[in-house]
């Protein structure tokens, strides 16, 4: 259990909320945008990579999709609303994405933990993840953010519903839940 609590403690020392957000924002023109991210070592469709792209179909305007974790031929055909990140330069510009958006997504279909979700949520950031995975043991305090596995309506539901309440209204639950 010590060895439990040490790495919790250790991950929301390095995840944790920050307004130091500029560079990222400059960097990759998320400046007035709402930015929905999602993560992954390598994408494929059981790691939800159709589903974004089917998300992207369906946003607004100011609405972009900001995937980290893509090989070279996944960033070449993407979506000119999703910008696509090999990876980050190291762990404070992807903290620093983690806290320049607005929603994380974590629409994998095999998920074991989902440390993304929970470095997403360290940072006060909510969370959407499908039901079919352990994932949504992470989001239980804030019951509106595990949906059932592919549904792109209630994707886009939950994220009208996140952003109609704004990232703050989460954050704190968020951070919280990475706290025990």
């Amino acid at each position: 259990m010590r060895k439990q609590s040490l790495i919790r403690f250790l991950m929301t020392a390095i995840f944790k909320p920050s307004d130091n957000i500029s560079i990222v924002q400059h960097k990759y023109n998320l400046h007035g945008k709402y930015v929905i991210l999602g993560v992954a070592s390598t994408w494929e469709r059981r790691k939800g990579l159709n589903d974004f792209i089917q998300l992207s179909k369906r946003l607004n305007q100011d609405e972009v999709i900001v995937l980290i974790g893509l090989n070279q031929k996944q960033k070449v055909d993407l979506p000119k609303n999703v910008i696509g990140l090999s990876r980050t330069e190291n762990k404070k510009e992807l903290v620093d994405l983690y806290n320049a958006s607005d929603v994380f997504l974590n629409l994998s279909a095999e998920e074991t933990f989902g440390l993304a979700t929970a470095e997403a949520m360290a940072c006060g950031t909510p969370a959407i993840v499908y039901d079919a995975t352990a994932c949504p043991e992470l989001v239980i305090k804030i019951p509106v953010l595990s949906l059932k596995k592919i549904n792109i309506s209630s994707l886009i539901n939950a994220v009208s519903v996140l952003r109609k309440n704004e990232k703050t209204f989460y954050s704190e639950k968020c951070r919280g839940a990475c706290i025990f």
